[in-house]
């Protein structure tokens, strides 16, 4: 399944499939129809809404031929192909810690975090989550009363404070660890080890652009930058070749 949405390059051609294929065959096996050519796949998609009901007429069927549709006749394909994949990971793994220990995703996003960097502060974790600060501090406070974290002063006073994880807290992690190692496992399994590495220098180097990123948008055309008058870093790969390997066993908390 993953091997058809993730292999793929930035300049890609939009080709067709046979409407009969089975819709299997779409998202689990490796496709000659989903190979990426040479020519921009933003420039073979419709521009135009009109031109995309054209263009679905000649498409497959049900879901093949929705798949298809978001995969490569896309404007924003590559927000379809990570809120796709993180969907798929998260929705089964926190259903799961929900019902087995009864923690929100929030909550155990803030346990997932302060295991990778214990004594942090709430507002480390939610800039890195990108969750809300009132729902981050609604789950520290949970957290807290439940006995899985502890607050500490920082030294020189003032009113901050560090999150740690008490010893019930490192017992929950270290629990519950396994099970999301291995849905990624399940989820890469279909990448070569230096296609895994590619993956996560790529998206290593999408993550930390974030920072200029909009949180809210009230005026697109005052709120959102145009990015083809942004000026890209000299080099942007080293900049992200540290944070590197900080993010090859990254997962989706």
């Amino acid at each position: 399944m993953i091997a058809v949405i993730l292999d793929f390059k930035f300049n890609m051609e939009q080709t067709k499939m046979p409407t009969e294929r089975r819709t299997r065959t779409v998202i689990h096996k490796q496709s000659s129809s989903l190979e990426i050519g040479q020519k921009s796949h933003t420039a073979q998609s419709p521009n135009s809404v009109e031109a995309r009901r054209a263009a679905s007429a000649d498409g497959g069927q049900g879901i093949e031929r929705m798949m298809h549709a978001k995969l490569w006749g896309n404007p924003c394909w590559l927000a379809f192909r990570l809120n796709y994949l993180a969907l798929r990971y998260n929705t089964p793994l926190y259903t799961w810690i929900k019902s087995e220990y009864g923690l929100s995703r929030a909550e155990y996003v803030v346990i997932y975090s302060l295991a990778l960097a214990d004594g942090a502060q709430a507002r480390d974790i939610c800039d890195t989550s990108g969750f809300p600060k009132n729902t981050l501090s609604r789950a520290v406070y949970r957290l807290e009363r439940s006995g899985l974290i502890e607050r500490k002063n920082l030294s020189g006073g003032g009113r901050s404070q560090a999150l740690h994880l008490s010893d019930r807290g490192w017992t929950l992690f270290e629990e519950t660890l396994p099970c999301f190692e291995r849905y990624e496992k399940l989820m890469l399994s279909a990448l070569e080890p230096r296609e895994q590495e590619t993956l996560a220098r790529l998206l290593a180097k999408t993550v930390l652009a974030g920072g200029s990123w909009p949180d809210t948008i009230t005026d697109p055309e005052r709120d959102l930058p145009d990015p083809d008058k942004s000026e890209q870093q000299e080099h942007p790969d080293e900049d992200c070749r540290d944070e590197l390997d900080g993010c090859r066993g990254g997962r989706g908390t």
